[in-house]
Parts: C-alpha cells; structure tokens; sequence
C-alpha cells in the first residue's frame, strides 16, 4: 500500500513540474515575440525631424553662448526668479533606511500574493531576501513562520517566531504560532506557556481561549493516563524504612485514641462591642450620593500606532467608540501601520456594527474604506471568519439605507471586502 501510495505522489510530482516548466516556456515564447515585435516597430518607425529652432547638442555649445546662458542665470536669481532654479527629484526617501525598509516591505506584498495562491515555497524565498534586505521588523519573520506551519516545518517556525519576539516582545501572533508549533511537534507545556502569554497580552483573544482549553484537556488526559506527576528525588531527602519490633520489646500498654480539633481562630471576646452591619444597598446610596453618576474616561486622540494599540487593548466597547471617533480619518490608516491584526480588525468591525451604524454616523463608509486602505487587510480580508463576514454585510446594508451615500464608493467597498 504504501508502495502505490509513493508511486502516486511520485507521479504528482512529475505532473506538476511538467505544469510549472510548460508555463516558464510558454511565458518565455511570449516575452521573445514582445521584444521582436518592438524590435520591429522601432525599425520601421520614421527618423525623427531635426526641427530648426531645436536647441544643440551640449558638446556643440560655443563658449560665448556659455558665458551669455551664465550672465543670464546670475541675473535671474539676483532678480528672486524661480524659474532658474533647478527642479530636484523631492519624492525618493534620502534615508537609506527607509528605502531599504520601502524596498522589504514591497517584497513583503509580494510574498503575501503567493500566500494567498497558496505558493508557500516562493513565499518563503521572498519573504527572505525582505528580511536579508530589512531585518529589524517581525511581520517578515512573522509571515515567514505562517508559510513553515503550512508546510509543516515546526521547527523553522519556531525560530522565525523566537527571532520575532526578540524584536518585539509583545507580539501577539509570534506567541501564538509558535504555540501552534509547538503544539505540533508535542511541546504541550511550551505551548501552554506561549498561550498563557498571548492572553496576558491580550485577554479577549477568542481563538487563544479555545485553544487554552484545548491544551489543558490534553495535559489532563495524560496526565490520567500517566499516573501522578510526583517530584523528582532529592538528594537531600533521608529514606525511613519501617522495622519491626520483636513481641517482648513491644510497649504493653493500651493504645488511646487522641482527638484532633481544628483551631480556625479565637473565639471573640464577649465583651468587644459590636460590630455595625451595613447592607450593600445602604452603601451604594451612600457612594452614589457622594461620588455621584460614575462616567467613562476616554483617551486622547493617539499620536502614534504604539500608542493606539496600548489603549486601544484596555478600553471597553463604549470607549472604544469614542476613541474610534476622535480619530481623523485620514489618519486611521497610517495609525493601524504594520501592526494590524485580526483581533483589532474583529473589534473595529463590531464598533462598527453596535454603535456606528446604532447611530448612523456618516463616516461609517469611510472608516471601512480606510480600513481597507492598510496594507494587512488583503490577508484580513482572505482569513475572516463566517462570522466577521456577516458583520459586514450588515453594516454595508445598513449604509446603503443611509439618507446620504455614495454608489461608487460602496461598489468599492463590496470589491475590497469580497462581498459580490
């Protein structure tokens, strides 16, 4: 059986990689046309006309045509012109840094095409030559680990995941893959420890709670098929054997039972005064009367992602509405920035759909198109629960019953979310 077995995977093999070298070739025969048939059209094209008042070749300025255009330019900048001055390419980042950074992130948006193609080799290969070109952010490693869980690599996903977490300790879903990994390959208690971190961090994470139980009902189950988990010897610890005691030796007396009380506290002096008695209602009169109407603080508007991801984790629902709101517009995307992740995505969405809409606040569909905007949400997107999916389609149906709305904007909004 398992013969046959090998034999069929050997011939999917071959299958697949006569697929994947007829594409090369065919795509290798289409780019040779492309390049004849330009090669083509540029031989056949007309020479172009030297027009007579065109401007010369610079070798063929003569030196007084040079000292006039220099007389020319002095004067023209005496004179405040801004014609004269040179236009300069503003829009390319001078850091070098950042255009290594720009340069990895692009190759990131590469590899998560492959992912959603289910390509994970070539994703691997691309998302290392972005982590060869920028290694100081943990999505690359991040979705480099998701690519070896698929594959069933544990163990490389486990280091992705440990290099992830050194550069940033509170990343939610270094912690959680690697308890996926670890969970593959046995490390129940590891992977206990990571799931414990990943609620610590975040509490409300739904997933992280089910698989907690899931890790304890499998460290019970062998535990009981184990026996007790006794300790291991010490050296310290002195064996007492049991010996006996010849008859002539043995005390003739009658054993007597002694009785054993429990001592829990004193018995209370009867002549302490006593204690007042005040019920629960009496004290919230008391602490409503005083304090008066208890009301929710809401945070500053955030300067900055770290920021927004602090508050946004310890806010309750309400107040994530209000701190939602006070949020530009224009600014939500830059904000959420690499750091977008599915448990954020889940708590803008039930915003959204439990007061937003409730309210039938007008930048409802802006905020969704933002959302849309950042470069996580194709991923999002792809992963969004039965659940999460219904969310949206309500609150695009309820926008729609908006007294003011926007078609195309909402076409859009049903492209970006996959709901046609």
């Amino acid at each position: 059986m398992s013969g046959e077995k090998k034999a069929m995977e050997l011939q999917l093999q071959v299958r697949q990689n006569a697929c994947e070298y007829q594409s090369s070739v065919s795509d290798l025969y289409s780019w040779e046309k492309e390049i004849k048939s330009k090669e083509r059209a540029m031989q056949n094209a007309p020479a172009p006309t030297v027009q007579p008042n065109s401007a010369p070749v610079r070798s063929h300025v003569t030196k007084a045509e040079e000292t006039l255009k220099k007389s020319s330019n002095d004067v023209g900048s005496a004179s405040g012109s801004a014609a004269s001055t040179p236009t300069e390419k503003q829009d390319l980042p001078t850091d070098a840094v950042a255009q290594q950074h720009k340069k990895a992130n692009d190759m990131k948006d590469r590899g998560n095409s492959y992912v959603k193609q289910s390509d994970y080799e070539r994703a691997i290969e691309t998302y290392t030559e972005a982590i060869e070109v920028y290694p100081h952010d943990p999505i690359y490693f991040i979705n480099r680990a998701l690519c070896y869980l698929k594959k069933e690599i544990y163990d490389r996903c486990v280091e992705d995941c440990d290099v992830a977490i050194g550069l940033d300790n509170l990343c939610v879903k270094a912690y959680y893959r690697r308890m996926q990994a670890n969970e593959s390959l046995g490390n129940n208690m590891e992977a206990l420890k990571d799931c414990t971190t990943v609620l610590a961090i975040d509490p409300k994470n739904y997933e992280a709670k089910r698989s907690l139980e899931r890790i304890n009902e499998r460290l019970r189950k062998f535990a009981t098929k184990n026996g007790p988990n006794f300790s291991a010897p010490r050296d310290d610890f002195i064996d007492i054997l049991p010996f006996d005691k010849p008859a002539y030796k043995r005390s003739q007396k009658p054993m007597r039972r002694l009785p054993v009380v429990d001592i829990v506290s004193p018995r209370p002096n009867q002549s302490e005064p006593k204690q007042l008695h005040i019920t629960d209602e009496e004290i919230d009169k008391i602490f409503n009367s005083n304090c008066g109407p208890f009301e929710e603080h809401v945070p500053a508007a955030p300067n900055g992602t770290a920021q927004f991801y602090i508050t946004w984790k310890e806010l309750s629902p309400n107040q994530k509405y209000h701190y939602l709101k006070s949020i530009e517009i224009a600014n939500l995307c830059k904000i959420l920035g690499a750091g977008f992740d599915p448990d954020t995505f889940a708590d803008l969405l039930r915003t959204l759909h439990d007061f937003y809409v409730p309210n039938k606040e007008p930048t409802t569909a802006a905020v969704l198109l933002e959302i849309s905007k950042n470069d996580e949400f194709t991923i999002l997107a792809m992963l969004m629960s039965k659940e999460e999916k219904k969310l949206v389609a309500f609150v695009m149906d309820e926008i729609k019953k908006f007294p003011k709305n926007n078609p195309a904007l909402l076409d859009k909004l049903t492209k970006a979310f996959n709901l046609a």
